[in-house]
């Protein structure tokens, strides 16, 4: 994960990403971080770690988070490549482009 710099925040886009895409279907669904929380089995504290881009989150987990949402990790992840594009670099990761 990126390191916090003293003028500001430095989160990994890709958490960013993917905090934000599950905080988006969480609120399609009209649920809250606490109900997410009781189905994936997870705290409502760990939800809202990822939710803000601040939490690494391992593949079952992604995996739980999308059950608890009544969807699948490849609907959960759909379009991230595109929006972590959008807001940066993911540290020690080449997109292969001009290589």
């Amino acid at each position: 994960m990126a390191k916090k710099d003293i003028e500001g925040d430095a989160r990994d886009p890709a958490y960013v990403a993917l905090g934000q895409r599950v905080a988006e279907v969480r609120a399609e669904r009209e649920m809250s971080k606490e109900e997410l929380a009781r189905r994936s089995e997870l705290s409502p504290a760990y939800i809202w770690r990822i939710e803000d881009g601040r939490q690494n989150v391992q593949l079952r987990t992604l995996i739980r988070i999308a059950q608890g949402l009544g969807t699948t990790v490849a609907e959960l992840t759909a379009g991230l490549e595109a929006k972590i594009a959008a807001t940066g670099t993911i540290p020690g990761v080449t997109t292969g482009k001009g290589a």
